[in-house]
């Protein structure tokens, strides 16, 4: 009969107790586990988001510095015209009756507005920031079309809405369209310098960008500016470019997302040395004159960006210093969205390196 006992007890279930125990245990170990996953996942997505914003930033400030290390830059011509009369329009096309004026834009390689409440004609005003900043940057392609000595064009020139000028040491000549032989009467008839020969002079791509901020990346479906329903109902503020070309600008093309400061600094040269001796934004409170224009020699370039999404818990309470417009805080509504500042000087190796 004790054994019979013994062997019951045995064999005999948990409690209600220890099972209660047991799935208050567990819970908390799976409520950790999720803890953990939840908290691995946002950690994930911030770093992504962070990554893209670096990548951004970098990228908005490397394009910008790469194309004005080539302002200034116009083939074999180097006495490049002298800055006389009022700044150039920047959306001026290159019609048959602006090629004038086309050659005479060519002394002021930078041009900048700081500050603008309304964008210039060439930039749709519903894709541009009012208050923000514009960079006018000139230069030729450093592609040749035709080298010097040519005879015939090369195959898919000349290509549409584009700007060519021809250009020899002392003088350049631009065109709205292209002759295709060396020989033939027209615009291009500028012969080589520098030669033994008498040869035909190099074509080269005018190219004129102006660099912006837009209040979207991508328009909606069907849509032709920035409306609420961009970038998927989230429009993220952008860099953006648009282009010269012989009838129009191009379309604004994006260039970085998340770009919510870009602040211009000009280097001025007072002495013809080739380095700046005054800095300045040119802006409307203390404005820079032609002659000023066509002495920049160096752009510090600021570019603030922002990841696209905010983040949970965050809120930026630091302060960015963006050169001569000082120290600026988060934009409004936008304190939860983490930000870096990037900056560089640049300077316009092909303005700089002829006066020293």
């Amino acid at each position: 009969m004790r054994h019979r006992n013994v062997f019951k007890r045995a064999h005999r279930g948990v409690t209600l107790v220890e099972l209660m125990v047991a799935m208050v245990l567990g819970l908390l170990l799976v409520g950790a586990m999720l803890t953990l996953v939840v908290h691995n996942s946002r950690t994930s997505l911030d770093l992504e988001r962070s990554s893209r914003q670096v990548e951004n930033g970098r990228y908005a400030l490397q394009r910008v510095s790469e194309d004005l290390r080539h302002a200034g830059y116009y083939g074999d011509y180097l006495a490049a015209p002298a800055a006389s009369g009022a700044m150039p329009d920047p959306c001026t096309t290159a019609t048959a009756a602006n090629l004038t004026a086309m050659k005479s834009a060519m002394a002021w390689r930078v041009q900048g507005y700081a500050d603008l409440a309304t964008a210039p004609s060439c930039i749709p005003s519903s894709d541009f920031v009012s208050g923000s900043n514009v960079l006018v940057v000139r230069f030729a392609h450093p592609t040749t079309v035709a080298a010097a000595n040519w005879t015939v064009l090369p195959t898919g020139y000349p290509q549409a809405n584009r700007t060519y000028f021809q250009a020899n040491y002392n003088d350049v000549r631009f065109a709205t369209s292209l002759v295709t032989n060396a020989n033939t009467a027209g615009y291009y008839s500028l012969r080589a310098t520098r030669t033994t020969t008498d040869v035909s002079a190099p074509i080269f791509e005018y190219i004129t960008r102006l660099y912006f901020l837009s209040p979207c990346t991508r328009f909606a479906a069907g849509a032709t500016s920035c409306t609420s329903a961009a970038d998927d109902g989230a429009p993220v503020q952008s860099l953006k470019m648009i282009e010269l070309g012989s009838v129009s600008f191009s379309a604004p093309i994006a260039i970085a997302q998340g770009i919510e400061r870009l602040e211009f600094d000009y280097g001025i040269d007072a002495n013809n040395d080739g380095a700046p001796d005054a800095w300045s934004r040119c802006a409307d409170a203390a404005p820079c004159t032609a002659a000023n224009w066509a002495n920049v020699v160096a752009v510090r370039v600021s570019v603030l960006a922002r990841n696209a999404e905010a983040s949970a818990g965050f809120t930026d309470t630091k302060t960015y210093d963006l050169g001569l417009v000082g120290t600026v805080g988060p934009a409004t509504g936008y304190a939860a969205h983490k930000r870096h500042a990037y900056q560089a000087v640049v300077r316009l190796n092909n303005v700089s390196m002829n006066r020293e």
